[in-house]
């Protein structure tokens, strides 16, 4: 009996683990809000991973807080587990969004097979993707996950995104509207990676020793 009762309590506590990993619909509303394109007729590409904020290999937990330091009582979610991302949820949170003159956003999946293609192999971990490599792309992103606020009032999000121009990491904050509780962003800003000087197509740099990015 007792036997049975610690099984089903490890159980329920797997269970509850797993659950505390999902990505939730804020998750997918601040993604959208923070990475919708201004060009209806290009892509957003987004890496099939959320992933925990240091597997970016370009910041830190301290340096995050450093950012972002009202997000220190909930800090504990950027060191959650990577989770598969769902790209039919990010659509749904952009069709239930407020309308804009624009046409929804277009957003598909880059999985590790494609990325591998593209990139020759499979790249450093500290990767990222010129989006020239894929068509009508305007921008690919690798996504940790947001940070809400405790107020539930203002979120954070910080991750890796290549665009036309550069690589870069992109430091965002955003607020919940208190008209209609959509999300909105209030500033964003990046750390250049590199500019793809000399037709370069896949920035692997490493993470440089001491220092950090997000500031």
């Amino acid at each position: 009996m007792k036997r049975a009762l610690f099984s089903f309590a490890c159980g329920i506590a797997l269970i509850a683990g797993v659950r505390a990993t999902e990505l939730t619909a804020d998750d997918y509303a601040i993604f959208h809000a923070a990475i919708q394109g201004r060009d209806s007729r290009r892509v957003t590409y987004v890496w099939h991973r959320v992933e925990p904020l240091e597997a970016l290999h370009r910041t830190t937990l301290e340096g995050a807080l450093r950012q972002f330091p009202e997000a220190r009582p909930v800090a504990e979610t950027w060191q959650l587990e990577g989770a598969d991302f769902d790209l039919r949820r990010l659509e749904a949170a952009a069709a239930q969004s407020p309308p804009r003159f624009e046409p929804v956003p277009r957003y598909a999946i880059l999985d590790a097979a494609k990325l591998a293609q593209l990139a020759g192999g499979i790249p450093k971990e500290n990767w990222v993707l010129n989006p020239a490599l894929l068509p009508d792309a305007a921008e690919v992103c690798r996504l940790t996950r947001p940070v809400i606020r405790e107020d539930g009032r203002v979120a954070f999000l910080i991750y890796l995104v290549g665009s036309e121009w550069r690589g870069a990491l992109a430091t965002c904050t955003l607020y919940r509207d208190v008209r209609d509780g959509s999300w909105r962003l209030k500033s964003c800003g990046a750390s250049s990676l590199t500019d793809w000087k000399d037709g370069e197509y896949v920035y692997q740099g490493e993470k440089p020793a001491g220092t950090c990015c997000c500031r």
